[in-house]
C-alpha cells in the first residue's frame, strides 16, 4: 500500500492523466450513468465450495450476528426501561471481532489451520462478550423478595410477539414441577424425561419471567419422571416388514411415514390432502455422503485454477443430487465419486423422545459407512459417519425442525448434504439475500436464512441456521452441511478434513399450498425467528455469585415495561435496534418485493422520528402525533430511523 501511494504520487508528477484516491461516492459521481445499460444477469455463484468448507465458521458467524443483534436490543431495553447505560466499548469490540471473521478468506474458510483456530477463538470471544452484556441486563428483571425461588427470564429480541416452546432441565431429585407467570398464574406444562416443557407467549422486543416450582426427593416419595405419552394430538405406530421397520405418524397437520433408513417417505398435508414427497424418489431429509476431490474453494475439482484456462468454467458447476458413482465435470474430466445415503438403509434406530399435546420429537440414529476392498493398485480408506437426529413436529405449526449431529469415525474427501425430493417440476426458486429475496436458476447459491421452491399447487420452504449452501435441481431441494477437503497446494490445512470432529446443524422445512400461500407464511419472518432464538437466563444454572458487573444501584432498577416496541407489518423486517445518544436507532426493510405499510408501537409517547441513512447523516423528519407512526415502504426499501421518546 505504501509503495502504491508513492507510485501514484510520482505518476501524477509526470503524466497528464491524474490518478486520485477517492471514496466510492466520489468515484461513482465522476461516472456518467445516464446511457449505461441495465445489467440483469446473476453474478453468483462463485467458489461454491466455500459455502460448506470449514462450516463452523459459517455457523459461528451467524451466531455472532444474532448475539450482537440481541445484545444491542437488550441494551436499548435496559437504557430505556431500567436507565442502565449501554456498554458501548464491549459492543464495539464484539462488532469488530465479528467483522474480522467476515473478511473474505476467513468467512470462506480458505485459510491455514492456525488462522482457522484464530477465527474460532474470535467467535468464542464474541459469545462471551454478548452473554455478559445480555445477562447483566436481564438480572434486574429477576430481582424480588423471593430470591430463593427458581426463575426463568426469557428475552425476545425481535420486535413482534412470538410463541416459543420452552424446555429447561430438572434436577435429578425433582419429583414434580410446574410453571407460573409473574402474576402467579399457572401455565400448562409437561415433564418429558428430565425436562420441563411449556409454551411461552413472549412480548415484542421484550422480557418475560417465569417461576418454577419444584418438589424434591425429601418432600415427596421419589418417582421416576416419565414422558407424557397420552397425547391425543399425535399418534405413532411402528410399521414392520420381514427384515426392517419404520414409523407411521399422525399429527394435527400431517400424515408422515418414515422408511427404515430414517428418511421421510411420505408427508401429506391433512387439511388439503397434498403429498409433498415425490413418489418415484420417496425421500425427504435424505442424508448423503458424496466424494469431493475439490479444494476449500471449489467442489469436485482442485486445486483452483486462478486465471487458468479452466478457471471460468469451474465457477459454473452442475451440482444435482448425486445418483451415480461416476461423474463428469464441466471440463470433461471423469471423476470417481462414492454416493452413500440413508434412503435404502441400513436400518436406523427410532425412538420417541417426547410427545405432549403441543409437539412430538422423534430421535433417529444411523450410520453411513462403506469399507473399500484392498486389491492390486486400488486402495481407499474406510468411510464411516455416525449420525443422530431429532425431528420435531408441532400441533399448531406447519414447521418441521431438524437437528442433526454427525460424528466422524473414518474417511475424508467428501461432502455431506441433506435433500428433499419433491415432485414439483420447473417451479420458482426463491432465495433470501440481505435485505430482500431473489429468484434464481437451478444450482447451488448462497442463501441467507431461507429458500422457497414452489408452483401454483404446492411448495417447500427450507430454513437454515448458518448453512449458506442451498440448492434446487431437478425438483430436489438440498442443503450442504459440511465438507472434508484440503488446500495443500496453497497452505497446510489438515483441519480442513474435519478428522475426528463432531458437527451439529439446524434446519427446518415448511410445506405450503403453492404460490398464493407463500406471503401469508411470511418466510422472512420465519427465517429471522429460526436464527434469532430467544435468550434464556435460568437462575438455577447462572453464575449468581459474579453476576453483577453493574453498579449495585443500577442492578436493582425496576423495569417500567416488559416490551420496548412492536413492529406491526406483514412483510417489513427489523435488522437493528440499538441506543445512541439518548435515542433509539431502528433499521427496517421491506422483504417481499411489494409495497407495504408498517406501524411502530412504543411503550411510551414519541417525541420525534427522523428517517436517515445508515450512517445517521442528514435525513427528514416524519410527522407524528406522539403515538404510533405508520411508515410506507417501497419494494425492498430500507429505512433507518432515529426515534426520541
Amino acid at each position: 500500500y505504501e509503495r502504491g501511494i508513492l507510485a501514484v504520487r510520482e505518476w501524477n508528477k509526470i503524466e497528464n492523466t491524474k490518478i486520485k484516491y477517492s471514496t466510492y461516492t466520489q468515484g461513482l459521481k465522476a461516472v456518467d450513468f445516464s446511457q449505461a445499460p441495465l445489467e440483469t444477469c446473476e453474478w453468483n455463484p462463485d467458489r461454491q465450495g466455500c459455502y460448506s468448507s470449514r462450516i463452523k465458521i459459517k455457523q459461528g458467524n451467524r451466531q455472532c450476528e444474532s448475539l450482537v443483534f440481541a445484545a444491542e436490543a437488550i441494551s436499548a431495553i435496559a437504557d430505556k426501561l431500567l436507565n442502565i447505560k449501554p456498554d458501548t466499548e464491549s459492543l464495539l469490540r464484539a462488532w469488530k471481532l465479528t467483522f474480522i471473521n467476515q473478511f473474505h478468506d476467513i468467512i470462506w474458510g480458505t485459510i491455514c489451520d492456525e488462522a482457522y483456530q484464530h477465527a474460532l477463538e474470535r467467535i468464542s470471544c464474541v459469545r462471551m462478550i454478548c452473554q455478559n452484556i445480555i445477562e447483566d441486563r436481564l438480572w434486574p428483571f429477576l430481582i424480588s423478595d423471593d430470591c430463593d425461588i427458581r426463575k426463568i427470564v426469557v428475552f425476545n429480541p425481535l420486535p413482534w410477539p412470538r410463541k416459543y416452546t420452552m424446555e429447561i432441565p430438572l434436577q435429578k431429585d425433582v419429583n414434580q414441577a410446574s410453571v407460573k407467570d409473574i402474576k402467579k398464574q399457572y401455565i400448562d406444562s409437561y415433564i418429558t424425561r428430565e425436562n420441563l416443557v411449556w409454551s411461552a407467549n413472549l412480548p415484542a422486543c421484550g422480557v418475560k419471567v417465569f417461576i418454577i416450582e419444584e418438589k424434591h426427593q425429601q418432600e415427596l416419595p421419589l418417582a421416576k419422571l416419565a414422558p407424557v405419552n397420552n397425547s391425543a394430538s399425535f399418534d405413532v405406530k411402528r410399521i414392520s416388514t420381514d427384515d426392517s421397520y419404520g414409523l407411521d405418524i399422525t399429527t394435527p397437520k400431517y400424515k408422515v411415514k418414515f422408511a427404515s433408513g430414517g428418511v421421510i417417505s411420505s408427508l401429506i398435508d391433512r387439511e388439503r390432502n397434498i403429498e409433498f414427497v415425490d413418489s418415484s424418489r420417496s425421500a425427504f431429509n435424505a442424508i448423503c455422503y458424496q466424494t469431493d476431490r475439490g479444494d476449500l474453494w471449489q467442489y469436485y475439482e482442485g486445486p483452483l485454477h486462478d486465471g487458468g484456462d479452466y478457471g471460468p468454467a469451474q465457477d459454473l458447476i452442475d451440482d444435482p443430487y448425486p445418483i451415480a458413482a461416476h461423474l463428469t465435470t464441466k471440463n470433461g474430466r471423469r471423476l470417481y465419486g462414492d454416493v452413500l445415503d440413508n434412503r435404502n438403509g441400513p436400518q436406523a434406530e427410532f425412538e420417541v423422545l417426547e410427545v405432549t399435546p403441543e409437539r412430538l420429537i422423534v430421535g433417529i440414529k444411523g450410520t453411513i459407512s462403506r469399507k473399500f476392498p484392498d486389491f492390486r493398485e486400488f486402495k481407499n480408506e474406510e468411510i464411516r459417519i455416525d449420525w443422530y437426529q431429532k425431528i420435531t413436529f408441532y400441533a399448531d405449526d406447519p414447521q418441521i425442525d431438524f437437528y442433526l449431529e454427525t460424528q466422524y469415525i473414518s474417511g475424508k474427501w467428501y461432502r455431506l448434504r441433506s435433500a428433499f425430493f419433491t415432485d414439483i417440476k420447473s417451479g420458482t426458486i426463491l432465495h433470501e439475500i440481505p435485505f430482500g429475496r431473489f429468484e434464481r436458476p437451478e444450482g447451488e447459491f448462497a442463501a441467507q436464512n431461507y429458500i422457497a421452491y414452489y408452483n401454483d399447487n404446492k411448495g417447500l420452504i427450507l430454513l437454515n441456521r448458518g448453512l449458506p449452501g442451498n440448492n434446487v435441481t431437478d425438483g430436489v431441494v438440498m442443503l450442504s452441511l459440511m465438507r472434508s477437503v484440503s488446500i495443500h497446494t496453497k497452505t497446510k490445512s489438515d483441519q480442513g478434513f474435519e478428522l475426528g470432529q463432531n458437527h451439529s446443524v439446524d434446519y427446518a422445512i415448511i410445506p405450503f399450498a403453492g404460490q398464493s400461500a407463500l406471503n401469508t407464511i411470511n418466510p422472512a419472518r420465519r427465517g429471522m425467528e429460526f436464527v434469532h432464538r430467544p435468550y434464556i437466563l435460568d437462575t438455577d444454572s447462572a453464575d449468581q455469585q459474579n453476576r453483577f458487573r453493574l453498579p449495585a444501584q443500577l442492578s436493582e432498577a425496576k423495569p417500567v415495561s416488559d416490551s420496548l416496541f412492536t413492529l406491526d407489518s406483514d412483510s417489513v423486517m427489523c435488522t437493528a435496534i440499538y441506543p445512541e445518544d439518548q435515542q433509539l436507532i431502528i433499521r427496517l426493510y421491506e422483504s417481499s418485493g411489494h409495497k407495504a405499510t408498517a406501524k411502530l408501537m412504543f411503550y411510551k409517547k414519541i417525541k420525534s422520528v427522523r428517517q436517515t441513512n445508515a450512517l445517521l447523516e442528514n435525513g427528514i423528519d416524519i410527522a407524528t402525533d406522539g403515538t404510533n407512526p405508520e411508515l410506507n415502504f417501497k419494494p425492498f426499501e430500507i429505512k433507518t430511523l432515529i426515534v426520541s421518546l
